[in-house]
C-alpha cells in the first residue's frame, strides 16, 4: 500500500485498535501505540458526527497532556460509531447487545462515522468522514456462530469490516478505510495541504 501520509514516516496512534494500527503499518509507517484511557461517557451527543469528532479530540487532548507527548511526532486518534435509523451503535457491552445490533444491521443500510484528531506540524485538525454499508440478510444461526467467535468484541456495530463478517456486506459507499476506523483519504488531504 502507498504511504498516503507522505512525508510522515513515524506516527503515534492514540488508539488500541488493531485495525487502525494495521492500516498505518500497511502504508509503511512506523507506528507507536499510546492508547488513551478516557471516560467516553463524558461526551453526550446524539449527533454521530459530533460524537466521534468530540471523542477523537478528547483522546488527542489526553495524549497531548501525557508524559508520552513529543512535539516532533505526528499523532492520530480516532473514534467510530455505527448509525442506523437515527440510533447510534457503539461497541456492544455483551453478547445480547451484539446480537441485537447485528439483527438490526441485517438486510439494511447503515452509516459508519469515524472522527479523527490529527496533531501535525504543531497544529491540531479535527474532522470526520461517513460511509454507507449495506448488509445482505443474515441468518440468525450465522449471527450466533459469529457471536461465539468473539470477533465482535470492541467493534462499533459488533462487526469488523476486515473480519469474517465482511462476506455479508452487499455494498460500501464511501471510503472503506472510514469503515475500518481511519478516514485515510480525508487525513491525507489535510497532510498534503500543510506541505
Amino acid at each position: 500500500m502507498v504511504n498516503y501520509f507522505n512525508p510522515i514516516e513515524k506516527i503515534v496512534l492514540v488508539s488500541q485498535s488493531e485495525s487502525r494500527a494495521v492500516l498505518l503499518k500497511d502504508m509503511g509507517l512506523d507506528v507507536i501505540i499510546h492508547p488513551s484511557h478516557i471516560d467516553e461517557s463524558q461526551i453526550k451527543s446524539h449527533i454521530p458526527s459530533e460524537l466521534v469528532t468530540s471523542l477523537a479530540s478528547l483522546k488527542m487532548k489526553s495524549y497531548l497532556n501525557s508524559t508520552y507527548f513529543t512535539t516532533e511526532l505526528t499523532a492520530l486518534s480516532a473514534d467510530t460509531v455505527v448509525c442506523i435509523n437515527n440510533t447510534i451503535l457503539g461497541k456492544a457491552k455483551d453478547k445480547e447487545e451484539a446480537i441485537k445490533q447485528l439483527n438490526l444491521l441485517s438486510n439494511n443500510t447503515h452509516k459508519v462515522y469515524t472522527g479523527f484528531s490529527l496533531y501535525y506540524k504543531k497544529m491540531i485538525f479535527n474532522n470526520y468522514d461517513v460511509s454507507d454499508v449495506t448488509f445482505e440478510r443474515i441468518d440468525k444461526r450465522i449471527i450466533m456462530e459469529y457471536i461465539e467467535s468473539e470477533e465482535w468484541i470492541g467493534a462499533a456495530g459488533s462487526y469488523k469490516v476486515n473480519g469474517n463478517f465482511k462476506k455479508y456486506i452487499k455494498k460500501i459507499e464511501g471510503d472503506l478505510n472510514t469503515v475500518v476506523g481511519l478516514p485515510i483519504q480525508k487525513i491525507s488531504e489535510i497532510i498534503k495541504s500543510c506541505v
